[in-house]
């Protein structure tokens, strides 16, 4: 029989800059998609999503209709709702009924950039 316990080596996790969305809207960055995406000021500062070809994107702005969300407390991921964007996302990827973890690409290739925003691909996050 092999034991695993924890040790060093299962603690330290590449931080993967990723957003979780479920059916019910919540949306959830994670820390490294906050700095990805240059998050900082969660009353000014916020996202809007962008869908070319049926594939979603994301982009910060400061506009007064972007999607302005909140930091938890203590933590550094930023989560808001929005149960249309959840349901356009989760349409992109044919998932109805559950949630999904996606990737946020900065890959230069996957960069749109439209309308003065720059667009970051958002693609299904495999483990």
């Amino acid at each position: 029989m092999i034991i695993s316990k924890k040790t060093k080596h299962t603690q330290k996790t590449v931080k993967v800059p990723s957003m979780r969305i479920n059916k019910n809207g919540h949306i959830v960055f994670n820390k490294a998609a906050v700095q990805l995406l240059e998050i900082e000021d969660n009353e000014k500062e916020g996202v809007v999503f962008g869908y070319q070809n049926n594939e979603p994107y994301v982009a910060y702005s400061t506009d007064e209709d972007c999607y302005k969300g909140m930091f938890k407390v203590g933590e550094t991921s930023f989560r808001f709702g929005s149960k249309y964007e959840a349901e356009q996302i989760l349409s992109c990827f044919n998932v109805e009924d559950k949630s999904i973890v996606l990737s946020v690409s900065d890959e230069p290739k996957e960069i749109v950039m439209s309308e003065g925003y720059k667009f970051l691909k958002l693609k299904r996050l495999v483990v």
